[in-house]
């Protein structure tokens, strides 16, 4: 099928610090606004973001597979920063896949993506907290089709050019085998006759005219990926590094809490690890069963963002249990050094007493 009118959308999400203050950011960038949803499907009032991403122009990006990108930059409040970019879609729903390809793999999208952001960063370094680049980020591609050929409905499109929609999703150029093809496609999601999304891990096709909250929803599933990806590494960071924690002086010399420096790490990773992940969840508000909140389910579940929720959860239980270890460790030491003070200032005393 001929697309007569499409984009592809293009985000590399970064994570550059604990927290942005937006408004502070704001007044570091010139050319910034607040990208909230449009919000024209029926939906629940709560359907926001809480507090808007600021998004500032970066100009224009001529890439080496010869199309010319229009890179935007979201400032999002729990420290993440999402670059995009607006790319012209190729001519036919089966070019998708291998478009998709050089995109991420010729053009160096991720390398491409990393160099923006270095530049951006120090212009608004004074409004982030704790400021340090993770050596991680999340791609994600939207292929967005507003007319093709024909003028097909939606459930003409996915089941003419199925394949050619699943290699998209996939982004593989080679083709797929059909009940593959068929579980990918059931990820469909429609509210009208001539609107539909599918998505999977690395990409997401949306059919539709009213295209813009739902591209938002899928950059911020990518942006929440990213997250989950980062939190869960830094406690798997954590749990390899305070297993090795070595059993501390006795004696007297427990004292001198030889567990306090790695049970504050722990306290403090697991408050941080446990806010991060809700100011990310809750940053973008989506309830009930409305076309945005359905979206979101559907990709998210491709994504596998439950069980990465889960993975974190299960090891931030973990370093809470090591936390308790190493305190009823330093509790049982202290009594016992306790007892030796008082044996010893018996043993004083009566030495003392003995000497006169």
């Amino acid at each position: 099928m001929r697309i007569l009118d499409g984009r592809v959308f293009a985000f590399v999400a970064f994570d550059v610090g604990f927290e942005i203050d937006l408004e502070h950011a704001r007044r570091l960038l010139d050319g910034t606004r607040a990208t909230g949803l449009r919000q024209d499907r029926p939906a629940s009032p709560d359907t926001r973001y809480p507090d808007p991403p600021v998004e500032v122009s970066l100009g224009e990006e001529r890439l080496s597979i010869g199309v010319t990108a229009t890179v935007v930059a979201r400032l999002f409040d729990f420290g993440v920063v999402s670059i995009g970019f607006l790319l012209p879609p190729p001519e036919t729903l089966a070019d998708l896949a291998p478009y998709g390809r050089a995109v991420l793999e010729q053009a160096r999208l991720v390398a491409v993506a990393d160099r923006h952001l270095r530049v951006l960063v120090p212009r608004v370094a004074p409004a982030v907290a704790r400021l340090e680049i993770a050596d991680l980020s999340e791609d994600y591609l939207v292929f967005q089709v507003s007319a093709l050929e024909g003028q097909p409905d939606a459930a003409a499109v996915v089941l003419e050019a199925a394949p050619d929609l699943a290699r998209a999703l996939t982004v593989e150029p080679m083709p797929l085998a059909p009940a593959y093809v068929e579980e990918l496609l059931a990820t469909a999601v429609t509210y009208a006759p001539n609107d539909v999304v599918v998505s999977d891990w690395s990409a997401a096709f949306v059919y539709d005219r009213r295209y813009d909250d739902t591209v938002a929803v899928l950059e911020f599933l990518n942006i929440q990926l990213l997250e989950l990806r980062f939190q869960d590494r830094r406690l798997d960071a954590a749990l390899e590094r305070f297993a090795t924690v070595r059993r501390g002086a006795r004696g007297l010399g427990a004292f001198f809490n030889p567990y306090r420096q790695p049970v504050r790490e722990m306290a403090e990773l697991t408050m941080e690890s446990t806010l991060l992940s809700e100011r990310a969840a809750n940053a973008m508000k989506l309830h009930g069963d409305d076309y945005l909140a359905r979206v979101a389910r559907k990709a998210g579940e491709r994504l596998h963002l439950a069980d990465w929720a889960a993975s974190i959860r299960r090891k931030q239980e973990a370093v809470m249990h090591l936390y308790e270890t190493l305190n009823d460790q330093l509790a049982n030491t202290r009594a016992e050094a306790l007892e030796l003070a008082i044996v010893l200032l018996i043993i004083f005393e009566i030495a003392l007493y003995f000497s006169d």
